[in-house]
């Protein structure tokens, strides 16, 4: 678990943790200098709870170094990650431990993760029952390098994985953006992902969690909308604000790669760059599922993409 000024939430966060179904685990926390009362919080629960190791930073180094901090310490053969203002329900644990395990009897050797979806919340109420239906995420349960590459829908707060992930995650790129975009890339292209599609974490929706800005629907403009942001020379596309053409490039620089994962690649490292003609990186985006699997998203994404200037 990686912490900064997370006091009004941490303590039913931690709870949530240690009432787990499963009980075989160590906490370890890395608090990234906070100036608010987490590190006493976090020592309240450490008295009665040897499981527990709290980790300082002597300066705020971010989300995510910190959480890359937390992946090196980890010497155990599987690692969950945790953020600290959600609430997990009590068999996420068990039934994420069932999962990989099963899926480790096929494939001992290589990289597994498993991630699930998430019931949205704020301060007193369900929000949405399903992060995944609201930001319209439909992973296939086999490799789905486009969809992790382009949309993800893997959080980082439902994360699983296991040692020989870890193995090839370390060291992140510098200036990653999202760890859990990082550790979901790289577990697609050389390990196995299992999708559990039910709920296992309380995902807290407040205006001071890293994550918000994501939970904000970009699909309900009207063409109306569009054409005038068109004219005030406003038209965006998707990802290409985000920092993912760094991190393709690292990838493609530092990394052995099979043919077919190669291309994904580079077809979307060439739409993030925009250098070629819009229909064909449109054709790029559609033909290796880049884009989320949803007709108005993708009409919506064409007619931008024709647009841009």
């Amino acid at each position: 678990m990686a912490t900064y000024n997370g006091e009004k939430f941490i303590a039913a966060q931690i709870e949530s943790i240690l009432t787990q179904t499963y009980k075989n685990f160590t906490l370890l926390i890395c608090d990234d200098n906070s100036a608010d009362d987490t590190v006493k919080i976090i020592q309240t629960f450490i008295k009665n709870n040897p499981n527990i190791t709290l980790y300082k930073n002597k300066k705020n180094i971010g989300f995510v170094k910190n959480f890359e901090k937390l992946i090196n310490l980890c010497d155990t053969d599987y690692i969950a990650l945790s953020d600290q203002d959600d609430i997990w329900i009590d068999t996420k644990l068990e039934i994420q431990m069932t999962k990989i395990k099963d899926i480790q009897q096929g494939y001992p050797k290589l990289p597994l993760m498993v991630h699930s979806d998430l019931t949205m919340i704020n301060e007193e109420e369900i929000l949405h029952t399903s992060y995944f239906k609201y930001r319209k995420y439909k992973l296939k349960s086999k490799k789905d390098l486009g969809q992790i590459l382009g949309p993800c829908g893997v959080m980082g707060n439902t994360i699983l994985f296991n040692k020989q992930l870890k193995n090839i995650l370390l060291p992140f790129p510098d200036n990653l953006e999202y760890h859990d975009y990082w550790i979901a890339t790289i577990n697609e292209i050389y390990g196995r992902r299992a999708t559990v599609n039910q709920a296992l974490v309380k995902y807290r929706i407040h205006d001071k969690n890293v994550s918000n800005k994501q939970t904000t629907i970009t699909n309900t403009k009207t063409f109306n909308m569009m054409i005038k942001e068109y004219i005030q020379g406003k038209v965006s596309i998707p990802y290409i604000n985000s920092n993912k053409k760094e991190v393709i490039q690292y990838i493609l620089e530092n990394f052995s790669l099979e043919k077919d994962d190669s291309i994904v690649l580079i077809h979307f490292q060439r739409y993030l760059q925009q250098k070629n003609s819009k229909f064909l990186l449109i054709f790029y985006m559609l033909s290796n599922n880049l884009l989320k699997r949803d007709f108005i998203y993708r009409f919506k994404f064409i007619i931008k993409q024709l647009m841009r200037r």
